[in-house]
């Protein structure tokens, strides 16, 4: 299905995953946030204790203030201005004087919230894991695959979407929930969610009898997954297990959704609450590589942009009648690297291309205008010179070639020539299409030659072989080329 474009973006085998370490850099306003009840230290939060992190990196250390209570045991604190890659939390006594205890070294990533961790010093290996404390409008959809193999191997067989099962979604943050309405199926076995307005650190998918008319936990529900951390760039479930089963895992895929064919890039934007942006490349004929790039603002909040980046891209050229997904991006989550995930070639034509960013974001989505600039510094070259010859002109036994050269930018004046005759287009328009008349058809090789005034590197040769010469009129052999009042005729004799 052309739509369901989705790459492997991280497996968390189980509640004890590990994502690998990256630096992530903050100007003080960065936040993050941490359960200060984590199961390995269910302790952690007792006698009125406060809490605190700093971050390190190599030999650098910088500690943040006195964490802030968001919610419950979920607590958050300003990241010190630097780059970092590992941060520990810690635990103070009730008046912030005294440090208590402190956590293991924790690798960061690109996630904001750390919901379980180890104690340091602890007999059991260095261990935590991540999910992402997000805020959601409404207007978002998360994604899930309703044959996941996890869940039918817990349900002795049975599909996740089967038995005519409604299906919807719980969102929690500590003591808070709040469900979904009911999922909808949006591409073969994929179905979408809407996460109600909120912000939320876990989502649990649920699965009801086909009359629940309410969503909730009681009455009607037949399963549910376990609490799945929440991902800021993946939005796609791809697996999960059922609740009360051994295995207490999830993968996150991404998903992606291809504009509606018809709707143009204005209406998408008006429909998203996003201005387009615009960028300007250089007039190639073969196309000036615009490579795209994806990285995400720390926070989550959206894309930014050196010249192009992204995550997930699709492109019109016809101002959103056709969409097409751009071939070769990764869907993977690329936030600290700046690698290239794809890159597209922008042609000669004047017209357009809009590319649009999707994101489950809603502030990193974009639409991004790309325009041919006619007045970029490029080399002359000329790309092609095809030619084309008419047919022979008996009376003359000449021809006309016409042909037409493509061009990067032009430097001064065009000319085609061949055999001492040339042609000179002044002003030319890449392709520029010739005429050369006057040419002699005597089926041999004629070199042609087209090359621009202002540069004479900027050339190219091409041989192309004459037509034939035209046959000659056939002449009665009785009959001289004497001019007809020249010839004598024999006389006639009369009938009768």
């Amino acid at each position: 299905m052309k739509n369901r474009i989705y790459t492997l973006a991280i497996m968390l085998l189980s509640a004890l995953s590990m994502l690998s370490a990256s630096d992530i850099t903050s100007d003080g306003s960065r936040k993050l946030y941490f359960n200060s009840a984590p199961e390995w230290v269910s302790w952690w939060n007792t006698a009125g204790a406060t809490f605190s992190a700093y971050f390190k990196k190599d030999a650098t250390e910088a500690w943040a203030d006195k964490a802030t209570q968001v919610k419950d045991n979920l607590y958050m604190v300003n990241i010190p201005a630097g780059t970092w890659d590992h941060v520990v939390l810690t635990r103070h006594n009730p008046d912030f004087s005294t440090k208590w205890n402190e956590s293991v070294e924790i690798e960061l990533n690109d996630n904001n919230c750390v919901w379980n961790f180890r104690q340091a010093g602890a007999t059991e290996p260095d261990k935590w894991q991540w999910c992402s404390y997000m805020t959601f409008t409404g207007k978002e959809r998360l994604y899930f695959n309703g044959k996941s193999s996890w869940a039918k191997s817990d349900l002795a067989g049975s599909d996740w979407n089967s038995a005519s099962a409604k299906l919807s979604a719980c969102f929690v943050c500590q003591s808070t929930g709040a469900w979904a309405a009911e999922a909808v199926n949006v591409d073969g076995d994929i179905y979408s969610i809407t996460p109600p307005a909120g912000s939320f650190t876990h989502v649990i998918l649920t699965r009801h009898a086909s009359s629940t008319t309410v969503f909730n936990f009681d009455g009607n529900l037949w399963n549910q997954t376990y609490d799945i951390p929440l991902d800021i760039y993946n939005n796609y479930l791809h697996e999960f297990r059922v609740k009360g089963h051994s295995g207490y895992r999830w993968q996150w895929w991404r998903y992606s959704e291809q504009p509606v064919a018809g709707v143009s890039p204005s209406v998408l934007a008006a429909g998203l609450g996003i201005s387009i942006d615009a960028v300007s490349v250089c007039k190639s004929a073969t196309g000036d590589p615009l490579s795209l790039f994806p990285r995400i603002k720390a926070d989550g909040s959206g894309y930014n942009y050196d010249n192009v980046k992204c995550a997930t891209w699709f492109k019109t050229t016809d101002n959103g009648a056709t969409w097409t997904h751009v071939t070769g991006t990764p869907l993977a989550r690329e936030s600290a690297e700046e690698s290239v995930c794809t890159t597209e070639k922008v042609g000669i034509a004047n017209s357009e291309t809009y590319y649009y960013l999707y994101s489950r974001i809603p502030a990193g989505n974009r639409i991004l205008k790309v325009s041919v600039d006619k007045d970029c510094d490029v080399e002359c070259e000329i790309t092609s010179f095809e030619m084309t010859p008419t047919a022979v002109n008996v009376g003359t036994n000449t021809y006309t070639m016409d042909g037409i050269v493509a061009f990067t930018v032009a430097s001064g004046d065009l000319v085609i020539e061949c055999d001492g005759l040339s042609t000179t287009i002044p002003s030319p328009e890449s392709p520029q299409t010739f005429s050369l008349p006057g040419l002699t058809a005597d089926g041999a090789t004629d070199n042609f030659h087209a090359y621009f005034t202002g540069l004479g590197s900027c050339e190219m040769y091409k041989a192309v072989t004459a037509p034939v010469p035209a046959a000659d009129a056939t002449v009665h052999p009785d009959i001289s080329k004497t001019p007809l009042d020249a010839v004598t005729l024999p006389p006639t004799t009369a009938d009768g």
